[in-house]
């Protein structure tokens, strides 16, 4: 589960950088603005990784 703790780490830097970029009020819209305008700019999924490795899984156990 290698993958699965590097996208979870991905995605907690993720939200660190968005809070990062927001102040202590913001609202959830606008740090969920910034959490997608990281995402854009980033060009991957920090989850795709897991996803992968979740249907590769999936298919071993159907």
């Amino acid at each position: 589960m290698e993958q699965s703790d590097e996208s979870k780490n991905a995605v907690n830097q993720l939200i660190e950088l968005a809070g990062q970029n927001v102040g202590e009020n913001a609202t959830g819209v606008q740090f969920s603005s910034v959490l997608f305008e990281i995402l854009s700019k980033a060009g991957v999924s920090p989850t795709s990784g897991a996803i992968n490795v979740l249907k590769a899984e999936a298919r071993q156990l159907l």
